[in-house]
């Protein structure tokens, strides 16, 4: 231990002070201040960053291991540490850092704590984990207080994060990565990328300017689309709004509702991002080679599945196969079927008839105790060829199985309807083995079976196609084929159409032979009747019916343009994703599926479901493993990693479940990204929710709207004034969200930043507000103050534009007068009036316009000033502005917002053709009725920035005025 000087902030004496009381609250016997006990910055050892490249988590527990080892954590320390408001304090988190071993890892119901223990003086303690990026700089200064060194820290990070050295595989080099033999990891260039990349994970892509680590495809998307941009901008800006020449769709756009999600690329642009990891690396490719960049420089190494297990060299080594397993009772058994393990696949495979391949199924028959029942065993077909084999017995919900399962355990079965995922007293254990013969299987549910025949099932098995009824006339077959051939595209069953038809097969089409082909076809949404085989090729349309299978079974649900974006370029006559898409999964692929299927749902946010189950059960599900992300992970979580738990959904889909399934979410927008974030993970005070309403309560009983601000201001009082910075609600959106969810009150709505009564219908124009009780002349300063303080509002611009111009006579470039004060106290008459409107007038003779900022001193010099309250206000730009648009009505004005242009007002002729709203344009238009000649874009731009209409100069602007005047 040793000695250090630390300052007092009281009276400033330099006093001396023992490092092994650091934290500590120390007092100065001259000044009697106290405060905590911490070393100066330049006293602490010196960290060359602040570890931003480990997570906060690895941080902690690495550095706290270190600082236990450390000279300065003695009994002090541990004190500290052991106490939840001393733990607040120093790392602003609510919970002691430590907690005595044989305590629970749980918290008020959560897991709170690490499992593995730490020593400390031969005491086991369980260390925190709650650790998100706001404590990251406490931690780090209570490390360096701890004489943590930075070598020994980084070095114990980089440990837990990636492991030992000899284990980890260093970013491939530029250019020539190298991958192990055997590895899962691979490497593409875009010369030549792979078909398939489902299920993959990208590590690092490798531009000309380097190699970057990567987590998701979209970083992949987002990179190199930045690359193509920042290198090659005008390329990319020809792409706006068309369909791209390598991929049918519209990538770039320059207005974001055109894209399904929208990304801004930088100066109006903005990039398509829902797409699949195939689709980027086929936009990425495109876009490459459509600026001209040399694709094969640009790569990504990513990781693939594994693919299944090799066959054991010997049988010493062969897995032991098991003619019978074990299976808990679930909500699956009730509804769908059994999953078969692995360990059993071999003995349940050679027990059947046939050889049952990939992506087949097999009627057979399972026995429970003397009843017979007919199913099927699925070796499901998944998309990825490397996905492991998947071996299952499926069963609708309403089989003679499933309905014998319901009647045999009917609490089990309420159970689990009200919460798919509640085994809690669901004890019950199924035995499945092989039976005597081949084909036949064995259940034993140990209790008798309560059978449930209904009347209305048939007696077949439950996967096998739906028998087609036969046609009404043997004519349908040839006019099939020709509809095949020659109307690829669909047909209309028009007058003309027909006879078409008819000629071409050589035989009248009878209106029974019509009534039979539109049965057998699915009309699109503007009457066009297609064939399934006109749509895709049979072994798409198999695959197709395959992946629906795949995600009824996996996930109950599938967003439509996740199946659609999969298949699109090997699907055709379909002209719309949203409406053809959708009426031919419901008239032509879904009465096919084994339960049948609905879509529910708008536009994007279409969702897809089995017959068998309703929309509130999916949403139930889809909501709960959102749910369970959410609280495993007990931080804010992106959206990205929400999405790769739940493939089958878009973003739109997963966003809309999320807002309106899950009440307790909170959306947090940062960096461009979305994240999401469990009200209770933000870990609030027991009282927050009830003080909060009484804080509201107390501004409306005051007969004011309660503000942001306001409510801020009251939690402050309770919590201290850094209460949204120690419970990381320093964002305003998030801050709003939280308070909305907390008082848990439908009656109330957000309106910008005033918490209103759904029902209240009162004016809450701040600029009227403010008026009523200021009266005279006013500093803007006094009204963003009180915009500030009771509506939360603090953007200048628009409290300029929105509510004070509107409503007020701007005195000068600081004071204002409401409209209703300056009639009552200026002596600006009707006289007044009507000479600056002829002194205006007779300077707009011979103009085009009169841009107000070029008029010289002189013309403000010769103008007697306006007296209001005895003080005199001299002409200026700003005064003559105001006037002439509010006062002056005689005169038309325009440009009057405060941005981009520098002038306040513009007066234009009586007779012109000025739409309201394109300055520019109208001035292009005068100019070239007055056939003014110019050279050159920059020409055009002095004359605009000379006359005052324009100052910025911008590259859309000079591209503007090359198209209007035809220039190069």
């Amino acid at each position: 231990m040793s000695t250090f000087h630390v300052k007092c902030p009281g009276c400033g004496i330099l006093l001396d002070a023992d490092e092994k009381y650091i934290g500590l609250t120390a007092s100065c016997e001259k000044c009697d201040a106290h405060f905590p006990l911490w070393k100066t910055e330049d006293a602490l050892p010196s960290y060359p960053d602040m570890l931003e490249r480990y997570k906060v988590g690895i941080v902690a527990k690495a550095g706290l291991q270190l600082s236990i080892t450390s000279g300065l954590f003695g009994d002090e320390q541990l004190e500290l540490t052991l106490s939840p408001e001393e733990c607040k304090r120093i790392f602003h988190f609510s919970y002691p850092l430590f907690r005595n071993g044989n305590e629970s890892v749980h918290l008020n119901g959560y897991n709170r704590y690490w499992k593995n223990p730490v020593s400390i003086n031969g005491v086991s303690y369980l260390v925190c984990k709650e650790w998100f990026e706001s404590n990251r700089k406490y931690l780090i200064f209570w490390l360096r207080q701890m004489n943590v060194a930075y070598d020994d820290l980084a070095a114990a990070c980089d440990l837990l994060q990636n492991g030992p050295s000899d284990k980890k595989t260093d970013l491939p080099e530029r250019h020539e990565p190298v991958v192990p033999a055997g590895s899962d990891v691979q490497i593409f260039t875009f010369d030549t990328f792979p078909k398939d990349l489902d299920y993959s994970q990208p590590l690092s892509l490798t531009m000309p300017n380097g190699t970057f680590p990567v987590k998701y495809w979209s970083e992949v998307l987002d990179r190199y689309f930045a690359y193509a941009f920042q290198n090659n901008p005008g390329k990319v800006g020809e792409l706006a709004d068309i369909e791209t020449p390598f991929r049918k769709a519209i990538l770039i756009s320059r207005s974001p509702e055109k894209l399904r999600r929208a990304k801004e690329l930088g100066e109006g642009l903005y990039m398509e991002t829902n797409m699949s990891a195939h689709g980027i690396v086929k936009s990425v490719c495109g876009l490459m080679a459509y600026c001209g960049f040399p694709v094969k420089e640009f790569s990504v190494t990513y990781r693939i599945k594994s693919s299944a297990s090799p066959v054991p060299e010997s049988k010493a080594d062969a897995p032991v196969s098991s003619s019978e397993f074990s299976k808990s009772l679930d909500f699956s058994t009730f509804t769908t079927g059994i999953t078969i393990p692995v360990r059993a696949h071999e003995a349940f495979l050679k027990h059947l008839s046939v050889k049952l391949e990939r992506g087949k199924s097999h009627p057979v028959t399972i026995r429970v105790g003397d009843s017979s029942f007919q199913v099927s065993i699925n070796n499901i077909g998944f998309s990825d060829p490397n996905r492991k084999q998947v071996l299952a017995f499926l069963w609708r919900k309403n089989s003679p199985l499933a309905k014998s399962f319901q009647a045999t355990f009917p609490a089990a079965y309420r159970q689990l309807m009200e919460d798919h995922a509640n085994r809690a007293g669901v004890d019950t254990v199924l035995n499945v083995s092989c039976g005597e013969q081949p084909d036949v299987f064995q259940i034993d549910p140990g209790t008798p079976l309560v059978e449930c025949k209904d009347s209305d099932i048939p007696a077949q098995a439950e996967t096998a196609a739906p028998t087609q009824p036969e046609a009404s006339t043997p004519d349908v077959a040839p006019f099939i084929t020709v509809l095949l051939r020659d109307f690829s595209a669909g047909f209309e069953f028009n007058y003309s159409s027909v006879r078409l038809l008819e000629s071409a097969v050589g035989q009248p089409c009878p209106e029974s032979v019509r009534k039979e082909l539109k049965r057998v076809m699915f009309k699109r949404y503007d009457g066009i009747f297609l064939l399934q085989e006109m749509v895709a090729e049979p072994e798409t349309l198999a695959e197709l019916k395959r992946k629906i299978e795949e995600y009824f079974s996996q996930y109950h649900a599938f967003s439509l343009s996740v199946l659609y974006d999969e298949f699109a370029d090997r699907l055709r006559a379909l002209t719309n994703p949203d409406s053809d898409f959708r009426l031919f999964l419901l008239n032509a692929i879904l009465p096919e599926q084994p339960e049948g299927g609905d879509i529910f749902g708008r536009q994007q946010k279409q969702i897809c479901i089995p017959g068998s189950s309703s929309q509130r059960e999916v949403l139930e599900f889809l909501a709960g493993q959102f749910q369970e992300k959410l609280r495993e992970n007990g931080d804010a979580v992106l959206m990205d990693e929400l999405l790769s738990e739940l493939p089958c959904l878009n973003f739109a889909a997963a966003e809309d479940i999320l807002r309106e399934q899950i009440p307790d979410t909170v959306e947090i927008k940062m960096d461009g990204l979305q994240y999401w974030k469990l009200l209770e993970s933000f870990c609030l005070p027991e009282d927050f929710g009830e003080i909060l309403r009484q804080i509201i309560g107390g501004i409306e009983q005051q007969g004011k709207i309660p503000s942001l601000q306001a409510v801020a201001t009251g939690l402050e009082v309770q919590y201290g004034s850094d209460f949204r910075e120690i419970y990381a609600l320093d964002d305003d959106e998030v801050f709003r969200q939280v308070i909305f969810k907390s008082i848990g009150n439908g009656d109330y709505t957000w309106k910008n930043n005033l918490l209103v009564k759904r029902a209240e219908k009162r004016e809450t124009n701040v600029a009227d507000e403010f008026l009523q009780t200021r009266h005279g002349i006013f500093e803007e300063t006094e009204f963003f103050d009180y915009a500030a303080q009771h509506r939360g509002l603090t953007n200048k611009g628009m409290l300029i534009l929105t509510f004070l111009r509107c409503k007020c006579i701007r005195l000068d470039q600081f004071h204002w007068i409401g409209l209703a004060d300056f009639e009552k106290l200026a002596d600006f008459t009707a006289e007044t009036a009507a000479k600056m409107t002829q002194l205006l007038k007779s300077r707009l003779a011979h103009q085009l316009f009169l841009p107000l900022g070029t008029l010289p001193n002189a013309f403000y010099s010769e103008l007697p000033p306006i007296h209001i309250q005895n003080r005199p206000f001299y002409w200026n730009e700003y005064l003559l502005a105001s006037i002439a648009e509010r006062k002056l009505p005689a005169l038309q004005v325009a440009n009057t917002d405060p941005s981009p242009y520098t002038v306040t007002a513009m007066v234009l002729p009586d007779v012109n053709d000025y739409d309201g709203d394109d300055v520019i344009g109208f001035v292009f238009r005068a100019l070239r009725r007055a056939s003014r000649q110019f050279d050159s874009a920059d020409q055009v731009f002095e004359y605009l920035k000379e006359h005052k209409v324009r100052m910025f100069r911008t590259k859309q602007l000079m591209e503007r005025i090359n198209r209007f005047w035809g220039l190069a």
